[in-house]
């Protein structure tokens, strides 16, 4: 069991187009891509929903998010914001399936 406590809550979603789970931190995606992807564990096929650019590396998808400010930016497009309202303190179980948060695009 691990606790998201990334401060940088995103206003827009971070999509894994492996599987489409969406989030709202860089270290919640981490836990999804190295441990709870359903589909494909650690393929990493990111799209960020601030400029709905696809990263297929983690360091350029971190690079790319870890501008000042970028928490506080808008998303590309609105089926991209992720709501504040949604992103309390998570818990995540790994080794429980069943108990992975997943958020679909409607």
């Amino acid at each position: 069991m691990e606790k998201i406590k990334d401060p940088r809550q995103f206003f827009f979603a971070i999509i894994c187009n492996v599987c489409r789970y969406r989030c709202g931190t860089l270290q919640e995606m981490r836990l999804h891509v190295t441990r709870n992807c359903p589909v494909q564990p650690r393929k990493i096929d990111l799209c960020c929903g601030h400029c709905g650019h696809v990263f297929y590396k983690w360091p350029e998808i971190v690079e790319h998010l870890n501008q000042k400010d970028m928490h506080n930016q808008p998303a590309f497009r609105p089926e991209y914001v992720f709501p504040v309202d949604v992103r309390p303190d998570i818990t995540l179980y790994p080794e429980d399936p069943e108990n992975i948060m997943v958020c679909h695009i409607t």
